[in-house]
């Protein structure tokens, strides 16, 4: 009896850890591994500020996000606006981002020129992180503007191309 029970316990154990292994994977969010720097430099914008609501998008499969800035883009508070929207996908496993209200955040976001209002589209992939977890020495760069960013290459037509055959390896 204890030996079926232990057999059962057994396989139960071996199909959960599949499970794991296998199934979950392939359904959550995958990031590249990237530094807080790159993300900076992967998005249109950054901001420092608050949420304090949210709301389902009209199509219902993103959560819009609303808030207070405190800086954008480095522009004193009295440039800047006082609200933004930042959507981000519902569903975590398609990278949507889970925020607590009152907590103050760095965003790093793209535009969404579809909408007519200030929104930016966020997700687990690009740099959303509690300002009181930001390292000093990413923080003051980011306040002071000279985070560093590899300038954009040229466009493809200025290339030569190499020809396969003849270039050595």
């Amino acid at each position: 009896m204890i030996s079926s029970m232990r057999f059962t316990f057994d396989m139960l154990l071996v199909a959960v850890g599949l499970f794991y292994l296998l199934v979950l994977p392939a359904e959550c969010c995958q990031c590249p591994n990237a530094t807080r720097e790159q993300r900076y430099c992967n998005s249109d914008f950054s901001l420092i500020g608050m949420p304090v609501g949210k709301f389902l998008s009209d199509d219902r499969v993103s959560m819009v996000h609303v808030i207070r800035v405190r800086m954008l883009n480095h522009l004193p508070a009295s440039e800047s606006p006082r609200y933004v929207e930042l959507e981000s996908p519902v569903n975590v496993t398609e990278c949507g981002v889970q925020l607590e209200t009152g907590q103050e955040y760095v965003f790093n976001a793209l535009f969404r020129p579809e909408v007519n209002e200030i929104r930016g589209r966020i997700t687990k992939c690009s740099w959303n992180e509690k300002w009181a977890l930001v390292p000093n020495f990413i923080k003051f760069p980011l306040l002071g503007d000279s985070i560093i960013c590899p300038p954009l290459l040229p466009p493809a037509d200025m290339y030569t191309p190499v020809d396969p055959v003849n270039y050595p390896i």
